[in-house]
């Protein structure tokens, strides 16, 4: 009896050791990337900066200093105020909340809608593969930004409906990520085995196919978050995503929409412009570098 239980330590022990190392060996290819560690450090100081936007914020959100409106940069507004004599700098820390929550929410509601269906595409196979196939293809037929146009128009512009509605719409990319993964998997020998054992269908799908799964996904995430701050200033910027007083990036920009104010106050468009430059490279970097980091074939020296 004590010789078994030492036998399972170190069978414990030595699985433990062996996702150790290959945690080790990610770290090592992600840190020598400069590109995907720069990009993470600006993720990181963007998403602090939301997190404790009124800590850091010199005034309020909706402040306003009515001897100040539509001025430039100076010693009490960092970037200027807005029309209404709004602190530029204040509302660009709480906007950053909006767009990176839309963003990672949508994101998230896309990701699992494109798990659950391309996983089940794919270990099925057969009139259910066809059936989900073809449901990827009629919403790939559609260009994306056009139909979350549709949609928000029909529901009605808020925060909680870009978030669904960017969800409900972005996922046939992960899904056909997901089902040729499945696809790949299905057929291997633990696969078998653990079919032979009596594995049933949602065993081997969430214990054995996903975990196995893992790393594409992760990088397929980490690039859509990107893509879908993007989405987010786009449809804000034409009227149809977070409504004011709310800020986002998106709506910061369109709040400057006019000729005068983008030749003659850069200070008003700028600043959540650049913000939005730099989330989504810095997103696209890490993106970059998991991808490399979790690729098999990378060599480390």
């Amino acid at each position: 009896m004590t010789q078994n239980n030492e036998v399972q330590e170190s069978l414990i022990h030595g699985t433990t050791d062996k996702i150790e190392s290959l945690w080790l060996i990610v770290w090592k290819r992600f840190k020598k990337n400069k590109l995907a560690v720069f990009g993470a450090i600006i993720l990181v100081i963007l998403s602090l900066s939301a997190i404790f936007a009124p800590l850091i914020a010199p005034y309020s959100l909706e402040e306003m200093d009515f001897m100040s409106m539509d001025q430039g940069p100076s010693k009490a507004h960092w970037l200027g105020t807005d029309s209404l004599g709004r602190d530029i700098f204040s509302r660009l820390l709480f906007a950053g909340r909006i767009s990176l929550t839309v963003g990672l929410v949508a994101e998230g509601i896309s990701l699992a809608i494109g798990v659950i269906l391309g996983a089940i595409s794919g270990f099925y196979g057969g009139k259910v593969d066809t059936l989900i196939m073809r449901l990827v293809d009629i919403f790939s037929c559609i260009p994306f930004l056009l139909l979350a146009i549709t949609v928000v128009a029909v529901v009605g512009p808020s925060i909680y409906n870009l978030m669904v509605v960017i969800g409900i719409i972005g996922w046939t990319g992960t899904a056909r990520l997901v089902r040729g993964e499945f696809l790949k998997l299905r057929n291997m020998e633990f696969i078998e085995g653990a079919k032979a054992l009596g594995a049933s269908d949602a065993r081997l799908i969430f214990l054995h196919m996903l975990p196995n799964s893992f790393a594409p996904i992760l990088v397929t995430a980490t690039l859509g978050v990107g893509s879908t701050i993007m989405f987010e200033a786009a449809l804000s910027y034409l009227g149809l995503g977070v409504q004011p007083p709310t800020p986002s990036w998106g709506n910061m920009i369109q709040s400057a929409n006019d000729i005068i104010i983008f030749q003659d106050k850069p200070y008003m468009w700028l600043p959540p412009g650049i913000a939005i430059l730099l989330a989504v490279l810095s997103i696209n970097f890490l993106g970059d570098g998991l991808r490399d980091a979790l690729d098999p074939r990378m060599q480390v020296n």
